[in-house]
C-alpha cells in the first residue's frame, strides 16, 4: 500500500522534492531502527543524518515556486 501511495504521490511534485524524499528514506529508517529495535547509532550516521536533512531544507527553500511538477507516464494528474 505504502509503495502505491510513494508512486501516486511523485506525479504531483517536483523533481526536487522526489529527491528530497529519496534521501529523507535511510534517514527515517535509521531513526526507526533506533526506535523500534533499539540499534544503535554512531556517530557517523548521526552526523551524516543531519547533513541530508539540512541538504534536503536547502533545496526545498531554495526551489522555484513555479517549479513544473513531473509528468509519470500512466498516471492521471489531479483535477484542477
Amino acid at each position: 500500500m505504502s509503495g502505491v501511495l510513494y508512486v501516486t504521490f511523485l506525479g504531483h511534485v517536483t523533481a526536487q522534492a522526489i529527491g528530497v524524499l529519496a534521501f529523507l528514506e535511510p534517514v527515517s529508517a535509521a531513526l526507526l531502527a533506533w526506535a523500534i529495535l533499539g540499534q544503535s547509532l554512531g556517530a557517523a550516521v548521526v552526523i551524516g543524518g543531519v547533513l541530508v536533512l539540512l541538504a534536503g531544507t536547502v533545496v526545498v527553500l531554495r526551489e522555484p515556486g513555479d517549479a513544473a511538477a513531473v509528468e509519470v507516464p500512466g498516471l492521471r494528474s489531479p483535477p484542477e
